[in-house]
């Protein structure tokens, strides 16, 4: 699995995500929809508000400040990672 970071981190964030690096480099899933609700609650107990989704090869992080939900042509919605299998 491959975790592509599209903006830069907060201080809040590095954790998280070196966290979550560390773990995507190492675990092979058929499915990323089995990993999205260990992300949820990672980032959650760091205090982090992120909107986490997926497909079946995808998964997406937005921070929620940068989400709007509903908008299906995702134009208000900046990405700030996702992660390829």
């Amino acid at each position: 699995m491959t975790l592509t970071i599209e903006q830069n981190l907060k201080a809040t964030e590095v954790e998280f995500f070196r966290q979550l690096r560390g773990y995507t480099q190492t675990v092979t899933m058929d499915d990323c929809r089995k990993l999205a609700p260990m992300i949820r609650d990672l980032a959650k107990a760091q205090g982090l508000d992120y909107v986490v989704g997926c497909g079946g090869s995808h998964i997406y992080i937005h921070r929620s400040e940068q989400f709007i939900a509903g908008d299906h042509t995702n134009i208000g919605n900046i990405r700030l990672a996702i992660i390829t299998d």
